[in-house]
């Protein structure tokens, strides 16, 4: 459920309009979401999930930078 939310590009939501997700990275690279931010006392940080495949098979990656 969660992985479908976050490789949304947008979302359309009743009685709210159209929401745009704001990760660029979507759709790049194989990302398929998780989450980008900035807070003022630690900086940019990334949270990812990017699918490749390996052998044949569907591979996930997961990966954090802070």
């Amino acid at each position: 459920m969660i992985a479908g939310i976050v490789s949304m590009k947008s979302v359309t939501i009743h009685d709210i309009g159209t929401l745009k997700n704001t990760n660029s990275l979507l759709g790049s690279l194989g990302i398929v979401g998780i989450k980008t931010g900035t807070l003022t006392g630690a900086g940019s940080n990334l949270l990812f999930a990017s699918e490749h495949k390996v052998g044949g098979q569907k591979v996930t990656i997961i990966g954090v930078v802070l």
